[in-house]
């Protein structure tokens, strides 16, 4: 069974901390000189970026498509960041829900791109480093998983295992989400809720 952490962070997002066997602390990774790295393109790429590249939209501008957006924060030497994408290149389920069903960019952390941002109903331009702030991003990977207009719903700082994954996707597109109130924890509770009825061995983690 997959044991998760979850706790409240902010009162407008729910933010879920994961732990399985095989992360460890993850959730402690930093992002490493983000914008002061001057690392080699060879020596950040890995075999898995043409699948990244084929599944996730170009970030150059950030659109809902009247569809949930997925955002994910990753970083190339970050081991952490290196097995989402390998979950993601072998499970078609995750490809095929990525990049149909949700809106779904991907990040490469060390890179401060510019982008065009939906926002509030209007498009707004914002850099890389500007996103990380505004959604307090400290480790990576990072997903983030928002309503039709862009709102953040849940924020996932670490690593999610596929099942996990595809669980919390459910959760959205099924929008049990819906009319609860992040801010005194009523999505936090369904979610916990869904996790179980899943099949997924959940426990609160102490502040």
């Amino acid at each position: 069974m997959i044991k998760i952490f979850l706790l409240i962070l902010a009162p407008m997002f729910l933010v879920v901390m994961l732990l399985t066997e095989t992360s460890g602390a993850n959730s402690e990774s930093k992002i490493q000189n983000i914008f002061t790295s001057n690392l080699d393109n060879d020596e950040i790429s890995n075999s898995y970026d043409d699948i990244i590249n084929q599944t996730f939209k170009d970030v150059a501008k950030i659109d809902p498509n009247d569809k949930q957006m997925i955002l994910i924060f990753g970083a190339n030497l970050d081991p952490y960041s290196n097995m989402l994408k390998k979950d993601i290149a072998n499970s078609k389920d995750l490809q095929e829900k990525l990049k149909n069903i949700f809106s779904s960019y991907y990040f490469n952390s060390y890179e401060n791109l510019r982008h065009k941002q939906f926002h509030e109903g209007d498009f707004v331009d914002v850099d890389t480093k500007t996103i990380i702030d505004i959604y307090g991003i400290k480790a990576t990977p990072t997903l983030i998983f928002t309503d039709k207009v862009g709102k953040a719903i849940i924020i996932v700082p670490g690593y999610m295992p596929t099942k996990q994954f595809l669980t919390t996707m459910d959760f959205m597109l099924k929008k049990k989400w819906k009319n609860k109130n992040r801010k005194n924890g009523e999505v936090y509770q369904a979610l916990k809720e869904f996790y179980i009825d899943n099949g997924i061995e959940i426990r609160q983690k102490d502040r």
